[in-house]
């Protein structure tokens, strides 16, 4: 990121949301959770704004099990982002093991 010294480390973006839940006495903490609750989580929030999705799509998709908002609570600077179905984002991991794979 431009603007900031490499030794300090990127922003903590999403510390204040943590921080937060945890105040809250939050137990889990993933997405999907929250999802599934019914709640709007800043990250889903952040993501549909920047993917021009309502909020609620956003919510639901992952509730579904359609997207995943990858948020480890311990990665504070990681830039929330959308990975599935009806996102711009989409990621095809292909696991090969060659000692395995039989041609």
């Amino acid at each position: 990121m431009q603007g900031h010294d490499p030794r300090d480390g990127l922003p903590k973006l999403r510390a204040a949301w943590i921080e937060a839940r945890e105040r809250r006495g939050d137990k889990v903490f993933t997405q999907m959770h929250y999802a599934r609750e019914g709640l709007v989580t800043e990250e889903m929030a952040y993501v549909a704004a920047r993917e021009g999705l309502d909020p609620e799509f956003v919510r639901s998709e992952v509730a579904r099990g359609r997207a995943i908002i990858p948020a480890n609570k311990r990665h504070l600077e990681l830039e929330p982002t959308i990975i599935g179905a009806g996102c711009t984002l989409w990621l095809v991991v292909i696991h090969t093991c060659a000692c395995t794979m039989q041609l």
